[in-house]
């Protein structure tokens, strides 16, 4: 499922290039910008039998540009997994990280963006699970490394809309519930794929 996010970004991506033309003008300066959304999310982790759950959520994040080219950025995503038997969780991922930005590009006329600006990012994830069951819960706690890529959108000098995809791997370092509370040192692996708008100020 996660290979499948990331192939229909690609995809996004690549069609979307193809409809520009170069452009040297930048819509984006030194400032901060604030954006917030809709995402899908996978995570498979199987020593405790989590194998491709999915689910959805919302998306928040707040940067500060350094130039047009790179920004660090602060990120929080809260996800509602649904497991096979079609119970649910909560998933939450919390990312501190730097965005390096590429080259800005024409839409075509027919398009209703005037900009696009692709860009890549990788970040430090802390990450937490909580999976609340009839007789108590299990709780997981991990940290990891996140990259991935997308383009804004822009639909203004100063609001665009942000289509990436960010996969994960996470080193789980506590499982708790149930009466168990152990170390665990294995690894998950996440994807999410968002779609929101970014205000730049």
């Amino acid at each position: 499922m996660i290979r499948s996010y990331l192939d229909k970004l690609y995809i996004v991506i690549f069609l979307t290039i193809l409809s520009f033309d170069l452009k040297a003008q930048t819509y984006i300066y030194d400032g901060v910008y604030v954006g917030g959304g809709f995402h899908f999310f996978n995570w498979t982790f199987d020593e405790v039998n989590y194998k491709n759950d999915n689910g959805n959520g919302l998306s928040l994040n707040v940067g500060k540009n350094l130039s047009p080219e790179m920004g660090f950025y602060i990120g929080l995503d809260d996800s509602e997994i649904y497991n096979e038997n079609g119970k649910s969780y909560e998933a939450t991922h919390f990312d501190i990280g730097v965005e390096v930005r590429f080259i800005e590009i024409y839409c075509k006329p027919s398009w209703p963006c005037s900009i696009a600006k692709p860009y890549f990012r990788t970040s430090r994830i802390r990450f937490r699970m909580v999976d609340s069951e009839l007789f108590g819960k299990t709780e997981i706690k991990g940290s990891g490394v996140g990259m991935g890529l997308g383009t804004y959108l822009f639909l203004g000098y100063k609001t665009a809309i942000n289509i990436g995809y960010t996969g994960g791997i996470i080193r789980v370092n506590e499982i708790s519930g149930n009466d168990i509370n152990t170390s665990s040192y294995h690894l998950a692996h996440s994807g999410r794929l968002k779609i929101g708008v970014t205000l730049f100020f």
